[in-house]
């Protein structure tokens, strides 16, 4: 079975650093950046299983980091985390094709899930595909 993998996006050195560190723990390979820029650069020349990113990172001309990833890479999971939540940026997130939207501070178990269910999404829309394939 292959390392599932996660790109970690916060300009909060500390949540950076707790997220990947939590992630690498449960046995992800994780890559960490500060940055909308860096993240895109690392995106487009690696697929992540899923993308943990700070609401507030966003790209030049307004473009969020959700729109990027999904741009980029559609089968990538993104999970939006932010210190400042409102109904207007979660619709948004879901809209924008996030699958999961937490608020900070959140539980480490609230990660766990929400990670997890990034995983079971990905998962069940790989094998559709790949069940698809053998018809």
């Amino acid at each position: 079975m292959q390392t599932r993998s996660i790109l970690v996006v916060d300009d909060d050195e500390s949540m950076l650093e707790y997220c990947a560190g939590i992630m690498a723990i449960e046995g992800f390979r994780v890559q960490a950046v500060s940055n909308a820029k860096d993240a895109v650069s690392v995106i487009r020349s690696t697929p992540f299983d899923i993308v943990l990113t700070d609401h507030v990172v966003v790209q030049p001309g307004n473009q969020s980091m959700t729109q990027a990833v999904k741009l980029l890479r559609p089968d990538t999971e993104v999970i939006v985390m932010t210190a400042l939540p409102t109904l207007e940026n979660a619709v948004n997130s879901f809209v924008e094709g996030a699958c999961d939207y937490l608020v900070k501070p959140f539980k480490l178990e609230q990660l766990r899930s929400a990670v997890g269910r990034g995983l079971e999404k990905r998962r069940a829309r790989e094998a559709l595909v790949f069940g698809q394939e053998g018809m």
